[in-house]
């Protein structure tokens, strides 16, 4: 078995670089260090920001459930007492606060829906003290009690009903 082996070999000359270059050379990779970590910098700050808005838009999605469950589980309600009683009050159940726990299982995270339905008919209305080109008395003396209660001079209803009246006299 006849092996040949042959071998070249090549010097390398090294050129001097003066001086002057080195530190340009050096200059340059520093910039080039400072960009690279300037747009590192940026890209995980647009990151984090993507990141953050992703985690609103869910939160945001899942109060826009919450709201529709709670409105649905309300109409459903006044549905339920429409059909037991033909009247509405403060006693029933739909005019009570509700507190609905929910979620907790399979991801969703627990969340809990307070409602409370309030019949603004049982209000008492300052439009009504003055109609017809007349101030009401009943809904006056009504109101002057409701200021006495709340410390206010009763006789101040009078005042709001000279407000309302369209003749501009005081």
């Amino acid at each position: 078995m006849n092996r040949k082996y042959s071998f070249s070999f090549s010097v390398i000359t090294h050129t001097p670089v003066p001086s002057e270059q080195r530190g340009v050379a050096l200059l340059t990779v520093l910039l080039l260090v400072v960009a690279i970590t300037v747009l590192a910098g940026a890209m995980m700050a647009k990151q984090k920001i993507a990141l953050r808005q992703y985690d609103l838009l869910q939160t945001q999605n899942q109060l826009n459930h919450d709201v529709q469950a709670g409105i649905n589980f309300a109409v459903a309600m006044i549905q339920a007492d429409a059909k037991i009683n033909a009247f509405d009050g403060v006693s029933d159940a739909w005019a009570q606060p509700i507190d609905i726990p929910y979620g907790g299982e399979n991801g969703v995270t627990p969340s809990q829906i307070s409602m409370q339905i309030v019949d603004a008919s049982g209000r008492f209305n300052l439009n009504n003290l003055y109609h017809a080109g007349a101030a009401d008395e009943q809904a006056v003396a009504i109101f002057g009690m409701l200021l006495a209660q709340g410390g206010v001079e009763a006789s101040l209803a009078y005042a709001v009903v000279d407000w309302q009246a369209p003749d501009g006299v005081t």
